[in-house]
């Protein structure tokens, strides 16, 4: 049977109509606690998809993306999504190897969503879990209309890194892959809070107010390559992903040889 995202309404300990609390959650999870608990609205996991899959208009376009990679080093390269109302909906990215070697790697593979949030209640470093605020409905796992899911990634901080800024020596936030969402709690003027466990301990502590920036990763560690194979990625997928306008693909590859090389590939999306 398809699950269904299931909203309900509910009093919780201490609380009198009218001020009900009103929360999103898959109907294979357990209902919520508290009194007078009623479902108010379900929207079914076909729908669901639908509304996932496409973000734009569908018209087919593809770009190149190619940079140089000196011997012995790593190169970033970004893609910034065109400035279209509806951004683009990422398909797949394709590149070969046929003049590159054997042992080099594909260091990242990734799109910089950027701020979607920010950090409700400080943190200390060594946290496992860490509380952000943001508009009601953004902090929910994508089956229920949100933009997160379990295995995304969260930085904390003013990220203005670009591929430039890394070719030059400099360094990325800290990204911490998301292990569990917790349920969004309503704060008032439109925003609501939500609990993040995190999959590794926060490195540093987080100051309140910090913006949370999400990082959705498709090559989530290194891939060690073979010389003369032809790589693609995400052709294996059911879902295309929305980019928003402004927001990048960032790729990065470590050269192993003592040969300059020039890495070529292309990306396809719906715009």
């Amino acid at each position: 049977m398809d699950r269904k995202a299931v909203e309900y309404r509910y009093l919780k300990p201490g609380e009198v109509p009218p001020s009900f609390t009103y929360e999103w959650r898959l109907s294979t999870d357990p209902a919520p606690t508290g009194t007078d608990v009623v479902v108010i609205d379900a929207i079914s996991e076909e729908s669901i998809s639908i509304k996932q899959d496409q973000g734009t208009n569908a018209h087919y376009g593809a770009v190149q993306i190619a940079f140089d990679v000196p011997a012995n080093s790593t190169r970033h390269k970004d893609w910034v999504a065109p400035e279209l109302t509806l951004g683009v909906d990422i398909l797949q990215v394709n590149f070969s190897t046929s003049e590159l070697s054997t042992g080099d790697k594909i260091v990242a593979g990734k799109c910089m969503i950027g701020q979607i949030a920010q950090v409700a209640v400080a943190a200390l470093a060594g946290a496992t879990t860490i509380t952000l605020a943001s508009n009601t409905g953004i902090l929910r796992a994508t089956a229920m209309g949100g933009v997160i899911d379990e295995g995304f990634y969260f930085s904390f901080g003013t990220d203005n890194v670009t591929d430039e800024t890394l070719n030059q020596g400099g360094s990325e936030l800290t990204e911490y892959r998301i292990k569990r969402i917790g349920a969004e709690t309503p704060v008032g003027g439109g925003m609501s809070t939500c609990e993040i466990t995190l999959m590794t301990a926060l490195q540093a502590d987080v100051a309140q107010g910090a913006a949370a920036n999400l990082v959705c990763r498709f090559i989530q560690e290194s891939i060690e390559i073979v010389a003369g194979v032809d790589y693609s990625f995400g052709e294996e997928t059911e879902k295309g992903g929305n980019l928003p306008a402004g927001r990048c693909i960032r790729t990065g590859y470590q050269n192993t040889s003592d040969s300059a090389v020039r890495v070529r590939g292309d990306l396809s999306y719906l715009y």
